[in-house]
């Protein structure tokens, strides 16, 4: 049996087969690439329809983003065994204090937990910030 996610835009809610959904999601993505870098190479000449289409976009690269860091972070520290030391190790690569890398290492290893909840963020539904409310 076919298994069905949803996904939602401007015009409403469709449920398409999986596979159909990664195929959308990689010509969302491919759309993407060409408006962000469309936009970066003139900026000021843009309107304001294109200026939020790019917010558009930019959200949800971060959100693709964030669910990369996610699945590092726990995978890290994982292999880690849990140590202590990974928030020290965390900070210093992400340029953050120690308490926001075991919060993110917090947040990646609740996410792990919800697999649903991951998959969405990767598909740029929500950013990190939602997703970690979610899993806490």
């Amino acid at each position: 049996m076919a298994e069905f996610v949803r996904r939602t835009s401007e015009a409403g809610t469709l449920f398409l087969p999986r596979e159909a959904a990664r195929a959308a999601r990689e010509v969302v993505r491919l759309r993407d690439s060409e408006l962000l870098a469309a936009f970066t190479r003139n900026p000021g000449r843009a309107a304001a329809e294109v200026c939020v289409e790019v917010l558009a976009a930019a959200r949800r690269r971060r959100a693709e983003a964030d669910a990369l860091e996610a699945e590092a972070l726990a995978r890290l520290d994982t292999l880690r065994g849990g140590d202590r030391y990974v928030a020290d190790e965390v900070a210093l690569e992400l340029r953050v204090s120690r308490r926001q890398a075991q919060q993110r290492i917090a947040r990646a290893q609740g996410l792990r937990r919800l697999p649903g909840v991951l998959g969405l963020l990767r598909d740029g539904e929500f950013e990190g910030y939602t997703a970690g409310r979610i899993a806490e």
